[in-house]
């Protein structure tokens, strides 16, 4: 997401020489930004397997989530200042009913849904759920 930012920051810097500091506040005033995170985290970072079986043995879920939100919250700050006041942010979808996560994780097989997956990604709504509450302050 740090790229997609700095693309933004140069967008906005285009918008400014184009119609003037003023009016580019403004455009932004009334932009809905979508903000979409988490899930590439969890599933390439944490949950693919053979990649990630000693990290999910040595962190926890709990631990992984942390450490990603901890970059969240600096990424939102950045978006914030740069001058998205109005944010639709999107939580995570249940990763083990991704057809690759049931197919590649025999826990799945006869539940259709890899839970410990499903669980991570609750995890990480809840605290993306609270990392929003916490920023609409």
């Amino acid at each position: 997401m740090d790229g997609q930012l700095d693309n933004f920051a140069n967008t906005r810097q285009d918008i400014i020489s184009l119609i003037g500091a003023s009016a580019a506040q403004e455009l932004l005033s009334n932009a809905i930004f979508t903000v979409e995170m988490g899930q590439n985290d969890i599933l390439n970072n944490y949950l693919v397997p053979v990649i990630s079986i000693l990290e999910q043995i040595v962190v926890s879920p709990q631990s992984f989530i942390s450490t990603v939100f901890k970059r969240y919250r600096l990424q939102l700050t950045r978006l914030h200042s740069l001058g998205a006041s109005k944010l639709i942010v999107v939580n995570s979808a249940p990763l083990g009913c991704i057809p690759y996560m049931r197919d590649v994780n025999p826990a799945a097989a006869g539940a259709g849904c890899y839970e410990y997956a499903n669980q991570i990604a609750e995890t990480f709504n809840a605290q993306l759920n609270s990392l929003i509450l916490m920023s609409s302050d």
